[in-house]
């Protein structure tokens, strides 16, 4: 490792590309394949789990392969930067905040100032986009964050020039801006008035033109307001090379459109936190979300925002509360796949309040769209809900007819697939039939389909299971589930491994094994406590919790 006086002498430029000074030194750089963990250890820097961080770094990887590949790319770190404190233990992997030099840290301090010579620093600190040759979403998160501080503090900047009278000044940040890729239609705007208020109409007649010739190109629509000020500054006359015009019909104007950007990627933010288990942080995502569209009068990023506020009021129990949040919006012209979506969402919180009779017209309706867009995923998710309503409803022939056709569009979509078998395990489990009846599901199309999707092994094991233990056969029921939870294990999937352990729990007792029943409730708690288990498991980890606290096994033992 480094001495903190090798660390002193390091710097890390990673603003337009990496680059690395020793001593004020121009040194090599790691290889780029090493530089989006780089990233995450430097910008991030905590203990970073390796059960984690190797599936971030290659999540098209088994979680074994991925471990090993980061321990690669670790050993190419230290060889190629042996001035960085690269701290690693057989658990988690860090990088101390102390004695770091980074440009990226100087950019944020920066744009927490006021000062203009704060803000002008910034346009020199700011080379470009964060590490333009690395793919990784991760990065790709922070380099659309610092972008946008670079663009807004930009603007700021030249918007204070302006009005202190220097608009020689003003002029020059924003022709820095627009050369990149934060450049917006705001700033192009503002650069064409600021140049005509400065004297220099060539400046505006030139920004006017690049900005019509770069929308083309890349096939966008610019903005209706720039062509008006266009006209009004006396530019519009200024084409393409060929002649062709080049004010092209407008489709919202560029508040919008970033508005919409913006809305989106707090609605994804709201779906994530809602899958691991952050009621909280998700309702108040999704609520950003829609006042963001309310605001700029964007019909579907507002509707998606309610469906997203629903679909986690659902999956917490709140069923009213989830019809409250998307029921309304049924009756707008939106796109078939929201419009399905939203549909089941208020036919199982409308099963859950008991109005099964409203749940079924629902799911009717979801069905009807989905089969009119020849959409697979559609299809797939609205036949699963049918198939739920009906098995609410008692008409198990019915259920079971409507999850055979769901398995028919499952298209090798693993999450669809595990919640169609998941969804079957149900219907049979609560009225079995005859006892081959499982075992005439296990059709070739759906072996086919687990064959290309791994993930569904573990499901078709916990089906296995279910039947053998329904059956009285505790401890085949043992040994499969055991073989489910190491291939969710190996996956990475650790709320479906505490599932199988958990289903495993009555079994487990069954055959006087309470040390194993023990320790899968135990893991499901550890899970709960960390905020990695769905709210929608709890009642599970609860059964187990209370068939192993009242088993007379257990209470002898103790």
């Amino acid at each position: 490792m480094g001495t903190p006086a090798d660390r002193a002498g390091l710097r890390i430029n990673m603003l337009g590309g990496m680059n690395v000074q020793v001593d004020g030194a121009p040194a090599e750089p790691p290889p780029v394949r090493a530089r989006g963990l780089l990233a995450i250890l430097l910008l991030d820097p905590q203990p970073h789990p390796r059960a984690r961080l190797g599936p971030l770094l290659r999540p098209d990887l088994e979680p074994g392969r991925a471990r090993q590949r980061l321990s690669s790319l670790l050993h190419l770190l230290r060889s190629s930067l042996p001035g960085l404190e690269l701290k690693a233990d057989a658990c988690s992997v860090w990088v101390p905040p102390e004695g770091r030099d980074l440009d990226v840290e100087e950019f944020t301090a920066l744009v927490a100032g006021s000062e203009p010579e704060q803000l002008e620093a910034i346009t020199r600190v700011y080379r470009g986009a964060l590490l333009p040759e690395v793919g990784l979403d991760w990065v790709a998160w922070r380099r659309e964050a610092l972008e946008t501080s670079y663009r807004d503090t930009g603007q700021r900047l030249a918007e204070a020039f302006h009005r202190d009278g220097r608009c020689h000044e003003a002029v020059r940040v924003l022709q820095r801006l627009c050369q990149s890729d934060a450049a917006t239609d705001t700033a192009v705007g503002m650069l064409m008035q600021f140049a005509a208020e400065a004297g220099t109409p060539e400046t505006a007649v030139t920004a006017y033109r690049r900005y019509t010739q770069r929308h083309q190109l890349s096939g966008l629509e610019p903005a209706g307001e720039l062509a008006e000020l266009a006209a009004e500054l006396g530019t519009a006359d200024v084409g393409a090379p060929d002649g062709t015009p080049t004010l092209l019909p407008t489709a919202g104007t560029e508040q919008q459109r970033d508005a919409a950007r913006r809305a989106e990627a707090l609605v994804n933010g709201a779906m994530a936190a809602s899958h691991a288990g952050d009621g909280r942080k998700a309702l108040a995502l999704a609520g950003e979300a829609a006042l963001l569209a309310a605001d700029h009068q964007l019909m579907t990023a507002r509707a998606r925002a309610h469906l997203a506020e629903g679909q986690e009021h659902l999956r917490g129990g709140r069923p009213a509360q989830a019809v409250v949040a998307v029921s309304g919006w049924l009756r707008e012209q939106l796109p078939v796949e929201l419009r399905v979506d939203m549909g089941i969402v208020v036919a199982r919180a409308r099963v859950a309040l008991g109005d099964l009779e409203a749940a079924t017209d629902l799911v009717a309706g979801a069905v009807a769209a989905a089969e009119g867009s020849r959409r697979r995923t559609a299809m797939c998710e609205s036949l699963l809900t049918s198939a739920f309503v009906h098995r609410n409803a008692g008409r198990y022939q019915r259920a079971r007819a409507a999850l055979k056709q769901a398995c028919a569009h499952l298209g090798g979509v693993s999450d669809q697939a595990t919640a169609a078998l998941e969804q079957l395990a149900i219907v049979l489990d609560e009225h079995p039939g005859p006892p081959r009846e499982p075992l005439l599901l296990w059709d070739p199309a759906i072996q086919r389909t687990c064959a290309d999707e791994p993930s569904l092994v573990g499901a078709l094991f916990v089906l296995q299971a279910q039947v053998h233990q329904r059956h009285g056969r505790h401890h085949d029921a043992r040994m499969v589930y055991e073989a489910a939870r190491r291939v969710h294990v190996r996956r990475g999937e650790p709320h479906r491994a505490a599932v199988a352990g958990l289903l495993a729990v009555e079994s487990h007792l069954a055959v006087g094994q309470t040390s194993m029943a023990k320790t899968a409730v135990t893991a499901a708690e550890q899970l709960r406590r960390d905020r990695q288990l769905p709210d929608g498991l709890v009642p599970l980890l609860q059964r187990a919790g209370e068939l192993l606290t009242s088993s007379p096994a257990v209470a002898l033992a103790e």
